[in-house]
């Protein structure tokens, strides 16, 4: 995969999105990079960059999956895992008529469909609840470091099934995801990451810290 993962805008771009100096923006300061990171930004070891929404390094891909070839990403993933088992199912009746290296073949197969469509299925989720990878652990270990009654996961991102879908695939008609040509949708893709949901549940968070401090206690 060639697309690129997306890197972060300039800092100067990054400052309209909040009153202030640079310093005391809401974003971190990526020791790497030295640059501001925004949210849903990390920094890939390996590639040594930081990219945009980041999902993870893909070591068979060579390349980081983030907001610029997700969508590459998980349409691969889904045709890949639908072609083997398609090949497993329209060989099976044929089983006992096969050579061995041919049954071999299909047992590989099945192994390898059913394991990247398990694969599959968790990054389409992924896709209809806007979250990446990343994400998802941190959302299952701070689960379970909270009290019992307060666990829940949270997915500030979310805009809806439909929205998701349109912001992360990046698509005009739905035909074009079957398409591995057709152009990705132009976005800001600072959209990606700010989202109005994101803010108000973080504006929450710190009326909710300042309460607490101040000694306010709802009953």
């Amino acid at each position: 995969m060639f697309t690129a993962a997306g890197t972060p805008p300039p800092s100067a771009e990054l400052s309209k999105y909040f009153n202030g100096p640079i310093e005391s923006s809401p974003f971190t300061v990526c020791p790497k990079c030295n640059a501001l990171k925004p949210f849903r930004c990390h920094h890939c070891s390996i590639c040594n960059k930081c990219v945009l929404r980041m999902d993870h390094h893909c070591v068979w891909m060579c390349n980081d999956i983030g907001v610029g070839n997700v969508r590459f990403f998980v349409c691969f993933l889904v045709s890949f895992a639908i072609s083997l088992l398609l090949a497993f199912v329209v060989t099976a009746p044929l089983n006992l008529k096969l050579s061995l290296s041919i049954k071999l073949l299909m047992t590989l197969e099945a192994v390898l469909g059913v394991g990247i469509g398990i694969f599959s299925f968790f990054h389409v989720i992924f896709v209809l609840t806007n979250q990446t990878s990343l994400e998802v652990a941190d959302n299952i270990r701070d689960y379970f470091l909270r009290p019992k009654n307060e666990r829940k996961f949270i997915t500030p991102y979310d805009l809806g099934i439909a929205k998701n879908v349109k912001q992360i695939l990046r698509f005009n008609k739905w035909w074009e995801l079957f398409n591995p040509f057709a152009k990705q949708v132009d976005i800001n893709q600072l959209d990606v990451i700010i989202s109005r949901k994101f803010m108000e549940y973080t504006d929450f968070l710190d009326d909710e810290e300042e309460d607490e401090n101040n000694g306010i206690v709802n009953h």
